[in-house]
């Protein structure tokens, strides 16, 4: 991709940009989901796209196109050149940046296994495991299981020296049982609610996590909770697990 961005980068100060940078993405995203058994979301996408941002008589111009070739970004580097002189016309003042070193690096999300190469039959045959142990009691009216993967990739370069690359890489899962009885509905989860926990690395979390030999447990326990004890009212003291914590922070 080094190439297609000096297109652009070429492009944009030959038509009279002081400065300008060009990003290049590819996101590609998988999804896999089970409700009670049957698979409610099984989805892939593959995206490619360009922005152009530069400078021209002190002012910012972008543009952006979805086919990344020398043409097509050529003609972004246009179009943000011509948008960049319109809005100089109505500027304030003149963009002023501040110094910065020029990197060539690269970086990627450390992984062991790559989750688009694990075959679907498998993440599938693995979240049906799961469903069978989650609804193998009759309390359980709702067994929700899933698991979520996303790459991006980003290639980064600007005319004062700059040539980045990004490989990053964020996996998912986690499912969860609905108890119903008792005039009550509970629901437990695992890891945690909303589609379970996410980490940038690879399929590797889903072992980690043991999805399988925990669903035992969260089943009987969103069951249990159709009887326990209302919680004591009052001034208490009160500890806070890590993602009851950062859900806190997050609403906060």
């Amino acid at each position: 991709m080094k190439a297609e961005c000096n297109e652009a980068i070429d492009a944009a100060t030959s038509l009279g940009a002081s400065y300008a940078d060009v990003r290049i993405i590819n996101y590609r995203r998988e999804a896999v989901a089970l409700r009670n058994g049957t698979p409610s979301n099984i989805s892939s996408s593959d995206t490619f796209g360009a922005g152009v941002r530069v400078i021209v008589n002190g002012a910012w111009g972008f543009a952006s196109t979805n086919q990344v070739d020398a043409a097509n970004l050529k003609a972004a580097a246009q179009r943000a050149v011509e948008i960049a002189r319109a809005s100089a016309q109505v500027k304030k003042q003149d963009v002023r940046l501040s110094p910065k070193p020029a990197v060539e690096d690269i970086w990627c999300t450390p992984f062991t296994i790559d989750p688009f190469k694990v075959s679907l039959e498998d993440k599938l045959g693995l979240l049906l495991q799961i469903d069978t142990i989650l609804r193998k009691k009759p309390e359980i009216k709702v067994a929700s299981a899933s698991m979520q993967f996303a790459r991006e990739k980003q290639w980064y370069m600007d005319n004062e020296g700059c040539f980045i690359v990004q490989d990053l890489l964020r996996s998912g899962a986690g499912y969860s049982a609905t108890a119903v009885g008792n005039g009550d509905v509970q629901i437990r989860s695992y890891p945690q609610s909303w589609g379970g926990n996410h980490k940038c690395m690879g399929y590797e979390i889903v072992h980690s996590y043991d999805l399988l030999g925990n669903a035992e447990r969260i089943r009987d326990e969103a069951i249990e909770l159709l009887t326990a004890p209302e919680c004591p009212s009052g001034k208490k003291d009160l500890i806070l697990d890590g993602p009851q914590l950062a859900l806190q922070i997050h609403e906060s």
